[in-house]
């Protein structure tokens, strides 16, 4: 089924108007290459992270996209199911409009000057108001009716094809005069309370009215709200890894100082040592005759240990003699001994001998005194 021409027509005007592109497009199949969707996302986060994917395949152009819809353009429908990379590929034109869809509501929704409105025709402003409307209220069904939105039902005349498509669709050329009055009192609600100081077009234009609506203020506010508080995650991350490197940091700054405090304890002691060289020569020599005497007396202690030595070997010797006397001795003894029992001995024998002789002199004497009286 072909493509709403109105709608069509509207999102290339809007692509037109990034001015990324040299050359204004004049048909969706002009996005194939996905280069400007690439360009648009550069522009609109002001940076050059897709400028390398450029020069990358189709393929990876179409992952970068992808990536970029699922991580920004958040919805309760998954982008992988609401834009197919596969039909990207084949350069299919309702896949790409989804994606000019997406980005424009992105635009609007995160862009603080999303751009002069007014530089579309009314026509065009009605056919964005009316795409921005779709998303506000289909965002949970927006896999399901984006299709359906984005295709041409039934074939139109030529001479009413734009606009009468645009009035059957847009909500705010259908709304009766009562509830146009309506919804102009909520935009005055709230403008009074101060958030259409967020506001992208003019409160008279088709896109300004819708932007005013309390419905897209408070899906705006939803939306800053979940981008601070991703900022506020990632700050938190980056505060606590901070932290631990500056706790590394002043573990080496306590460390660095300690080296300097001995750094200076050092330098001042040589400063000191520099400053007293009588005092260091005069330790000097004392330390000099100190080792002298110190030489002097390991000397004569080893040549004390040297005589222990050689008395130690004369008290062995003398030792040895000593135990050989002591046996000479106890022989001599023993034999003194032996010859004090034979002299005992021999004393009585002599005693015994001597009674004898002394009793046979009595007898011979009284034999003589016997013979002399008998002559």
């Amino acid at each position: 089924m072909p493509l709403h021409g109105a709608r069509a027509a509207a999102l290339l005007a809007w692509v037109n108007s990034t001015k990324v592109c040299t050359d204004p497009l004049d048909d969706l199949s002009q996005l194939q290459d996905c280069g400007v969707f690439i360009r648009i996302i550069n522009k609109i986060h002001r940076s050059e992270e897709g400028e390398s994917v450029l020069e990358q395949p189709l393929s990876e152009r179409i992952s970068f996209i992808c990536g970029f819809l699922q991580k920004h353009c958040k919805h309760k429908s998954a982008a992988e199911n609401l834009v197919s990379a596969q039909k990207l590929l084949e350069g299919e034109e309702l896949a790409l409009a989804k994606v000019a869809v997406l980005l424009l509501y992105h635009t609007s929704m995160s862009c603080k000057s999303p751009g002069d409105w007014n530089e579309f025709d009314y026509k065009t402003q009605v056919e964005l108001a009316s795409i921005l409307r779709f998303v506000l209220d289909n965002e949970e069904s927006l896999n399901e009716n984006l299709e359906t939105f984005l295709q041409r039902k039934a074939p139109l005349s030529s001479s009413s094809a734009s606009s009468s498509s645009s009035e059957e669709h847009s909500p705010l050329l259908s709304l009766p005069h009562k509830r146009e009055v309506r919804f102009l009192e909520l935009q005055k609600i709230a403008s009074s309370s101060g958030a259409n100081n967020m506001l992208a077009g003019p409160p008279s234009s088709p896109m300004g009215d819708v932007m005013q609506t309390p419905q897209f203020q408070l899906r705006r506010l939803k939306k800053q709200l979940a981008v601070e508080r991703e900022n506020r995650d990632e700050l938190e991350v980056e505060l606590a890894e901070n932290r631990k490197l500056i706790t590394e940091k002043e573990a080496q700054i306590t460390m660095m100082q300690q080296r300097i405090d001995r750094l200076a304890l050092l330098s001042e002691k040589q400063a000191a040592d520099q400053l007293e060289p009588k005092e260091m020569e005069e330790l000097r020599e004392k330390n000099e005759s100190l080792m002298v005497r110190l030489h002097e007396a390991l000397k004569q202690c080893q040549d004390l240990k040297t005589e222990k030595g050689q008395m130690d070997r004369k008290i062995n010797q003398l030792s040895e003699e000593n135990g050989d006397l002591s046996f000479k001795l106890r022989e001599i003894a023993s034999h003194l001994v032996q010859l004090q029992e034979a002299l005992n001995e021999l004393s009585e024998e002599h005693n015994a001998a001597l009674a004898q002789s002394q009793e046979k002199q009595g007898q011979l004497e009284n034999e003589l005194r016997a013979a002399l009286q008998e002559k």
